[in-house]
């Protein structure tokens, strides 16, 4: 193959037409990145949240649910993640809460890694 100018220049538009072609399929939006990045660890945080607190009381450690239901909605809100929830069994949140009354273990364990996801998010 004889390489004269007409073959040249079109290797040259060819190869440009591929790259813009390439620029166009494989584009990269960072903030979009970025945005789904921050939604997936909040929606960790979320699930690693115990939604509970530990008070210290008089001879010992009481543990309370960190759901609230604000005036005028029946929707249930945790106020350490800010999960929203739309109904609540009564009994079985007790039965969870009283769970992690019995082993304190369990509750350090999930408050820690709840805890180090904030810090990764950069809450705290």
């Amino acid at each position: 193959m004889e390489l004269n100018l007409t073959n040249i220049l079109s290797i040259i538009i060819t190869i440009a037409i591929l790259i813009v072609a390439i620029k166009i399929t494989f584009t990269f939006d960072i903030n979009k990145y970025l945005e789904s990045r921050k939604k997936d660890l909040e929606n960790k945080i979320k699930n690693y949240c115990p939604h509970a607190y530990v008070i210290s009381v008089e001879g010992g450690v009481k543990v309370q649910s960190a759901f609230i239901s604000p005036s005028g909605t029946t929707n249930y809100i945790c106020e350490r993640c800010q999960l929203v929830t739309y109904h609540i069994d009564e009994m079985t949140e007790r039965q969870r809460v009283q769970s992690f009354a019995k082993d304190l273990k369990e509750y350090n364990k999930q408050e820690k890694k709840f805890q180090k996801l904030l810090r990764k998010a950069g809450y705290i």
